[in-house]
């Protein structure tokens, strides 16, 4: 096993940490000063932005389980930020929003209230971002551990600490 890493494999395994940091700072930085997570910033701010939105259409939006949107929900709704409505003419289907005390704390969010991650994923390029799946396939196919589930809970919830 080699014990120094070549130029390339160093400039890739740099770039990473300064991708981590980034991200894990932004969301530490949302904690301090809105007092709730990154992805209950995020979720939050789709239910100021779509009123009426349903916890499936939810999870969608952010890309994680419907489970995980559903906790996320939970606890927005027990600190007072967001409400279930049944309206319409399928009271079966539970429908969200924000409260107004739920707009007001995302004015306390600076930056992307997606986080930075998922802002410049959806500004690269398509041609890009083609190559960027490809590159990160390959590399999960060498990790020697993956957590598949993994790709269904919110980065800020996975860097927490």
């Amino acid at each position: 096993m080699t014990l120094t890493l070549s130029e390339q494999q160093t400039e890739a395994l740099r770039a990473f940490r300064m991708i981590f940091r980034a991200v894990r700072r932004h969301y530490q930085l949302i904690e301090k000063h809105a007092g709730i997570s990154g992805a209950q910033a995020w979720a939050l701010s789709l239910l100021a932005d779509q009123p009426g939105v349903t916890v499936s259409a939810l999870a969608s939006a952010m890309s994680i389980h419907q489970s995980t949107a559903s906790n996320l929900v939970d606890k927005l709704v027990q600190l007072g930020l967001a409400e279930r409505h049944k309206r319409g003419t399928d009271l079966r289907v539970t429908q969200l929003e924000a409260t107004d005390r739920g707009r007001q704390l995302l004015q306390n969010v600076a930056g992307p209230v997606t986080g930075l991650l998922p802002d410049a994923i959806s500004r690269m390029p398509a041609d890009k971002l083609g190559q960027l799946n490809a590159s990160l396939t390959d590399l999960i196919s060498t990790l020697s551990e993956v957590e598949a589930e993994a790709a269904g809970i919110p980065l800020s919830e996975i860097l927490r600490d």
